[in-house]
């Protein structure tokens, strides 16, 4: 997805501050879930954007698939399961990257204090 952001943003840059932008393909974007992930760990940040010592630009992505029947999660909410969760860049700051308008060293996410996690019954 990542990619196809850059294929619709670069259109409209004349002069990309970044010549080079380097996506893994290993990207964890249809991966599952691992046993012991939780909506705060989920919510973490991380870096979206870096520049490397070459100069060129990184995208990540980060994401899971939660499936309706993943008998891990059957205590869980019915709105939580069935779910694919995605952090992908966001094509206004992306040209905005590009552009030179903002920084590329974008960190998402944000830590959830304990006190407001609330559980989930079992």
């Amino acid at each position: 997805m990542n990619e196809q952001v850059y294929e619709l943003v670069r259109r409209d840059i004349d002069n990309p501050r970044f010549a080079q932008l380097v996506f893994d393909s290993n990207e964890p974007t249809d991966s599952a879930v691992p046993s012991n992930m939780t909506g705060p760990q989920w919510l973490m940040p991380y870096a979206l954007t870096s520049v490397d010592a070459a100069g060129d630009l990184h995208i990540a992505a980060s994401g899971f698939v939660i499936a309706f029947d993943d008998p891990r999660y059957q205590r869980f909410p019915p709105s939580w399961r069935g779910t694919h969760y995605c952090h992908l860049v966001a094509p206004e700051y992306l040209a905005a990257v590009l552009r030179g308008e903002a920084r590329a060293d974008a960190i998402v996410g944000q830590a959830i204090p304990r006190e407001l996690i609330v559980p989930v019954d079992e």
